[in-house]
């Protein structure tokens, strides 16, 4: 299963609300979907929505690739609230995580082609949830609180990063110049919080 191409919570134009009630994208019980691509005709923008961007369910979810999507931000990934005044109604974050893994293991969010990052900012919670002994993700080549210019004012409202009970998840990798790297930065709270859980890698 292939999700490509789309606005998910915004309007067509990228750079206005239009929020689903739930998550923008929900997966359960399923393997092998990828969610974006390593073009920018396959890159979703997935802001707005009333729960999480993206939400991995359940330990019969793996084998989920997300990398190449803009979550939490207008099409161009530069502005997480359009006309700049808080509380009037046209932020993009997702109202809760930017991406929630929830018991799911052997995910990958972000890979390593040149154009396989993901934006992750301006969401409610943490930019990347991992919650529950099953999840034994990877993550890598992401820009969380910021873009791939480095600026501020894009940080999400709770932790770049928030393990909560999760194993064996891998933060980065060995070889940041090729692609291993996440940029983790301008975030409200910690860039990577641990509560719980076992083995993870940093």
């Amino acid at each position: 299963n292939l999700i490509l191409g789309n606005r998910i919570g915004l309007n067509a134009a990228g750079n206005g609300p239009l929020p689903n009630g739930l998550n923008g994208v929900d997966i359960n019980d399923a393997r092998g979907v990828t969610v974006g691509g390593s073009t920018a005709q396959a890159r979703n923008v997935i802001s707005a929505n009333l729960e999480n961007g993206v939400r991995l369910n359940g330990a019969a979810v793996s084998g989920i690739f997300v990398y190449g999507n803009s979550i939490g931000t207008d099409a161009t990934s530069s502005t997480i609230d359009p006309d700049g005044v808080p509380g009037t109604g046209d932020e993009l974050g997702n109202r809760m995580h930017g991406i929630r893994i929830d018991g799911s293991q052997g995910n990958f969010i972000g890979s390593t082609g040149a154009e396989e990052f993901n934006i992750i900012a301006g969401n409610q919670l943490s930019g990347i949830n991992l919650v529950g002994v099953g999840a034994t993700d990877n993550v890598r080549h992401n820009f969380i609180g910021t873009n791939t210019d480095g600026i501020p004012g894009l940080g999400n409202f709770g932790p770049g990063i928030f393990i909560q009970g999760a194993s064996k998840t891998t933060i980065g990798g060995p070889q940041p110049t090729l692609g291993d790297r996440n940029v983790i930065a301008f975030n409200a709270g910690d860039g990577v919080l641990i509560v719980d859980g076992a083995a993870n890698r940093i």
